[in-house]
């Protein structure tokens, strides 16, 4: 089936559900195909708000992709169901609707909110979990709702620079984070006695860059680019690169092919040099480093070319979404619950994430604190569309073994 055709096809089911016919609105997600006819329902029963019974408890849909599935078989999930759980008993006058959906894919969180605004509007979710691209992309089409004057959390002292930033999209506040993700190194201590500290050391022993495939390694090029105070934007807002930052940031690219550095094609590659064995470190993420079951690496954050650590990091956030303007106090609470400190503490540790408010340290990556202290959010989607290719094929020239001056200065008019 096309993509067209698979819209017309979601944008029908939509309207057989407004009609009234077969379950409410609920497309099944992949996570959700095949686990019986309540699959992605946790509390309640879903009905619309407009034909509620008098004194029937007020419905509250909340959103998540199957990477926060409170039922899930995982000590995070557990956490998080205990706090939706408490947050239901407290309010007795409310029914949690909790629905699991991709994170990818035709039927991806951030398309099902698009078919729902336009074909089912009631039945969108009050709450949702969306990652920063998506929130991006969502507010700048009216999906979401900003949340300024609904509450104070984003001002509280407690959040890291980089997660209250990605909670706003373009000066507006829209969201609280709560899970973040940054690129740092991650290194086998059994191979060194002390981690490398600067790229100097780091570059004298063997390891693996990915430099020329994915969107991680494009990210890793421009943290090593702003580590230099380097602009992205021209006074016109229009893309930009200085020479003065972009040459020492492929001069790292030259050394490490001088120095004989392990190139591979992704990040996913370079981390399978790491558990190899074949690479000592390399350049990956947060989330993957926590998520490996063999425990065998540590993380320091990403150097930057001065003598400072810097890297970029994303986010997971709450978002509104709903069409029900009665249902945002409630929703905006719950979010509130989801990013007080004690909990998310918790669930961040177990989870595998980067903490995105001042937490406890984790007792097995001490280091995740400096990282998310040197961190700063990714540039806007539009942003990394324009620097994307012209960084890439400026790290592959440099591999080719082309002369630094003069890619350096074929990029600066790549933009222009």
């Amino acid at each position: 089936m096309t993509r067209f055709l698979l819209r017309v096809a979601l944008t029908a089911c939509f309207a057989f559900a407004l009609a009234g016919c077969g379950t409410p609105f609920a497309i099944p997600s992949a996570t959700e195909a095949g686990s019986g006819p309540e699959a992605g329902t946790r509390t309640g029963t879903p009905a619309a708000l407009s034909t509620a019974e008098p004194g029937t408890p007020r419905l509250l849909r909340l959103w998540l992709p199957s990477d926060f599935d409170p039922d899930a078989e995982t000590a995070s999930a557990r956490i998080l169901k205990a706090r939706l759980d408490l947050f239901a008993s407290v309010h007795p006058e409310i029914m949690l609707d909790i629905r699991v959906k991709d994170r990818t894919g035709p039927a991806r969180l951030l398309e099902m909110l698009a078919l729902a605004r336009a074909a089912a509007p009631e039945s969108l979710p009050d709450l949702v979990a969306l990652p920063r691209e998506d929130v991006e992309d969502a507010a700048l089409k009216g999906i979401i709702h900003p949340i300024d004057g609904l509450t104070a959390v984003l001002d509280d002292p407690g959040w890291y620079s980089y997660s209250r930033q990605l909670g706003h999209v373009q000066n507006s506040a829209y969201g609280l984070p709560f899970a973040g993700d940054a690129l740092v190194l991650a290194y086998d201590p059994t191979r060194y006695a002390t981690p490398p500290q600067d790229w100097n050391a780091i570059l004298k022993r063997p390891g693996a860059l990915a430099l020329t495939g994915d969107t991680p390694h494009v990210l890793f090029l421009i943290s090593l680019y702003r580590s230099m105070n380097g602009g992205l934007l021209d006074e016109q807002n229009h893309p930009l690169l200085e020479a003065f930052a972009l040459q020492p940031t492929l001069e790292i690219v030259e050394r490490a092919r001088i120095n004989r550095s392990l190139f591979v094609s992704s990040e996913e590659a370079a981390w399978q040099e790491l558990l190899a064995g074949r690479a000592a470190w390399t350049v990956t993420t947060v989330t993957r480093v926590l998520a490996d079951p063999s425990e065998r690496f540590q993380v320091i954050p990403l150097p930057g070319l001065n003598s400072d650590p810097f890297t970029l990091a994303t986010s997971w956030t709450w978002v509104l979404a709903g069409a029900d303007p009665q249902n945002e106090p409630l929703a905006i609470e719950l979010a509130d619950w989801l990013v007080q400190d004690e909990f998310l503490n918790a669930w961040v540790n177990a989870a595998g994430y980067l903490p995105t408010r001042s937490a406890d340290a984790n007792e097995r990556f001490p280091a995740l604190s400096v990282v998310a202290e040197s961190a700063q959010p990714v540039p806007s989607n539009d942003l990394l569309a324009a620097l994307e290719p012209v960084l890439q094929a400026a790290a592959s020239r440099i591999l080719g073994g082309e002369a630094v001056e003069t890619v350096v200065q074929d990029a600066i008019d790549a933009l222009q």
